[in-house]
């Protein structure tokens, strides 16, 4: 991630986990893709995602399994979490920032 917008998409592509990272527009839609990569399960067991600064969307589409665990780092900004899928997924941000949390399913959050 950057210091800006953005929406960070997780989804299963096969037996790969796929990240996108999109700049997010006005009420939160998806804008210009700035990063897409499959990782293999047999070749990755962590993947560390980093919001950095602004308002992000971490989003995990619901259907998606992995072996590859997720540790979100959401960074600056008030972010928003809809953590669906069953990916085992740590999330580490600031309770000061009144971060959002629509959906946790396998995800455990530490806010600080």
């Amino acid at each position: 991630g950057t210091d800006e917008e953005e929406f960070f998409e997780v989804k299963q592509k096969d037996n790969k986990i796929n990240i996108a990272v999109y700049r997010l527009k006005q009420k939160k839609e998806r804008g210009k893709k700035i990063y897409d990569r499959s990782f293999d399960q047999k070749e990755t067991r962590f993947i560390n995602l980093s919001g950095f600064g602004g308002n992000d969307v971490f989003f995990i589409e619901e259907n998606s399994t992995s072996k590859i665990k997720l540790k979100i780092n959401g960074g600056k900004g008030k972010d928003t979490y809809d953590l669906r899928g069953e990916i085992k997924t740590l999330v580490y941000d600031s309770i000061a920032e009144a971060n959002e949390v629509t959906n946790k399913s396998k995800a455990k959050i530490n806010f600080n």
